[in-house]
Formats: structure tokens, sequence, C-alpha cells
């Protein structure tokens, strides 16, 4: 794994009642050389955040070869076990991957939030077994089209979700797959991009990099993450 160049929602420390996936850093397997990576990755972003450290970052792939969710996850993870307040956020409307990961109840999540069916951040942040971390799914969308900006307010949204926690990621979906990126971009303080190498395509790369700039993204770097 590699990287190239407030008040806040009281978390509680009960942990979810499903198993959570042996993809995360905090599950047994998980070697202690993966647990380092994650640690080095999350200093490497602060340091391309400068002043804005910690604040909020989104987590995007490039395409649906490279696990976001799983990097969101983790870096969430290492984050709260360092200490910091951190809440982790599923953008991915379509994938709700964090789920998954954490063992979680599937609704409601953020797109309750967007569409106005729940306005109470303490009770859409679901706990884990760590106290300084919750977690607001995806949510179901119901038959609307999922897209963040068609669900409501996503300004407001994400302004409540920043001043929630010392630090905030939001798992983004596929830069190629979706606009949604781009008006999360808007408002956060940086993107990490996600590949997969020896599944992302390097043509596949290069145009998400060129819609990117062309929408002065703020990239702090890429992640290399193996699938």
């Amino acid at each position: 794994m590699a990287i190239t160049q407030k008040p806040a929602v009281p978390l509680s420390p009960a942990a979810p009642g499903a198993a959570p996936s042996r993809d995360l850093v905090t599950t047994p397997g998980c070697t202690g050389a993966i647990v380092a990576a994650y640690h080095t990755l999350l200093t490497n972003v602060d340091l391309a955040l400068g002043p804005h450290a910690g604040g909020m970052v989104a987590v995007a792939p490039i395409d649906a070869n490279a696990d976001a969710a799983r990097v969101g996850a983790n870096l969430s993870l290492v984050a709260a076990q360092s200490g910091d307040r951190t809440l982790l956020v599923d953008c991915d409307l379509q994938a709700g991957a964090l789920t998954h990961l954490f063992g979680l109840d599937p609704a409601p999540g953020l797109a309750q939030l967007l569409g106005g069916e729940h306005s109470d951040l303490r009770a859409l942040t679901q706990p884990t077994a760590l106290p300084t971390l919750g977690v607001i799914v995806a949510g179901a969308s119901g038959t609307r089209h999922g897209r963040l900006a068609r669900l409501g307010d996503l300004s407001a949204a994400l302004l409540r979700l920043k001043n929630a926690a010392d630090r905030v990621m939001l798992v983004a979906p596929p830069v190629l797959a979706s606009t949604d990126l781009l008006q999360l971009a808007a408002y956060v303080d940086g993107v990490l991009l996600v590949v997969a190498p020896g599944r992302t395509q390097r043509e596949m790369a290069a145009r998400a990099r060129t819609i990117l700039n062309k929408a002065e993204v703020p990239l702090l770097g890429v992640a290399l993450v193996p699938s």
C-alpha cells in the first residue's frame, strides 16, 4: 500500500450486533504489517492536508475494481485508535459496503438524512467496537436514482457531518461510474484516490485524473491497494 503525493456528536461505545468483516485492521487475523501500512497512509494523508489535517476527506475508487470502502474503514479505525473522534460516512449509495464491513443495520443512513426523513445525527450514527468511531451507512434510497444531489440538500448535510467529529471520512462511489465525487469535492478538504494495481486499467486511471483535474478536485494522492 502506498500513497503519492469542533462540536461533536457523542459516539456510543456499544458494539454492533453482527460480526465485522475480516478485512478490518481490528480483526484478529490482520497482520501487523497491514496495520502499520494504514497508520503510515493516514500520516501521509495528514501531511498532504497540511493545515487541514484531520478535517473531512473523501476516499474514492477510480473504478469498481478498487475497494475504497475497505481503505476508508481502516483509515477511520486507525484514526479512532489514535484518539481522534472519527465519523465514517458511506456516500456510495449503490454499494453500501460499510454495512457489511462493520456488520451494521442497512438503514437508516445518509439517504434518509439527505431526504429529510431523519435529522438526528446521533440516531443515524451507528456505534462500533471503538468508542471513538461511529458509522453512518448509506441507507436505503428507495426507488430514487441514488445520486446524492437528487436526494436533498447535500451542502447542509455535509456541513453538519463536518462539524460532528474531529475527523470525517467519506467513502465515495467510483469516479468513472458517478458524478457524486464531484459533488462531494466542493465540501471536503481533500480526496484520496484508490487504485487496484493490475486491475485498474492505465487508461481508466488517466481518464479519471483528467476529469478530476478539470473539476479542480483537491487531490491528496493515490493509494495503491491490492484487491
